[in-house]
């Protein structure tokens, strides 16, 4: 059956448009031209660093914007398999660790639906990864990221975000926390503050991307 799906749906890949000997919407060769950093990395514009270790993928390019914008203005899947295609490979997260993607604000999500990248969630999830999709909410009126200063955003986001106090979580796990951009670090630091706040011992952050500020102190 499997192998009729393959022949009627003609696989290929999502970046090359090589023909693929297996369901996966990138081949491996796309998949490890990505260059990863496992480094961790500690920030002097936080006071305090929340988040246990941070890891990105690759550095936000060209390539990598066009991306990002098919994923976030169309809503395209392909994107998203292959950042769960990457996550998987380059980074080993635990099945008895609890996954959280980063949240949109509920005007977002009432004017433009559920965005492409939470979607991201679904793919861990089918494949048996414990997922906590409704403990860290953001609020209802958040302003845009892309409008802010670099200094905005790292002050601003402390009020962007909150715990969903309703959810009862065991919160004796790890917790591995996702986002696609890494700007200034405001964002994962913060929800970090908040997870370890709520109880859980350690978070550790990946971004997909990761912005250059080039004349960043």
């Amino acid at each position: 059956m499997k192998k009729l799906c393959m022949i009627l749906s003609d696989f290929r890949c999502y970046l090359c448009g090589k023909v693929l000997t297996n369901m996966e919407k990138v081949c491996d060769s796309c998949i490890g031209s990505f260059y990863h950093d496992l480094s961790e990395e500690k920030f002097d514009h936080f006071d305090i660093v929340h988040y246990d270790n941070y890891s990105f993928i690759q550095f936000y390019y060209s390539y990598c914007k066009s991306l990002v914008m098919l994923n976030k203005k169309q809503g395209d899947w392909g994107v998203i398999q292959l950042y769960y295609q990457l996550i998987k490979k380059y980074f080993m997260i635990s099945k008895e660790d609890i996954v959280i993607v980063v949240p949109d604000s509920l005007v977002k999500r009432f004017f433009k639906g559920k965005s492409a990248f939470s979607y991201l969630a679904t793919y861990f999830k089918k494949d048996g990864y414990t997922v906590c999709d409704n403990i860290l909410m953001k609020k209802l009126f958040t302003g845009k990221q892309k409008l802010r200063s670099k200094q905005d955003r790292i002050e601003k986001v402390k009020n962007d975000f909150y715990i969903n106090n309703k959810i009862i979580v065991k919160n004796d796990k790890n917790v591995v926390l996702i986002d696609d951009i890494y700007t200034t670090g405001s964002t994962i630091n913060r929800c970090s503050e908040l997870l370890k706040e709520y109880g859980f011992k350690t978070v550790k952050a990946i971004t997909i991307f990761k912005v250059i500020f080039r004349n960043a102190s």
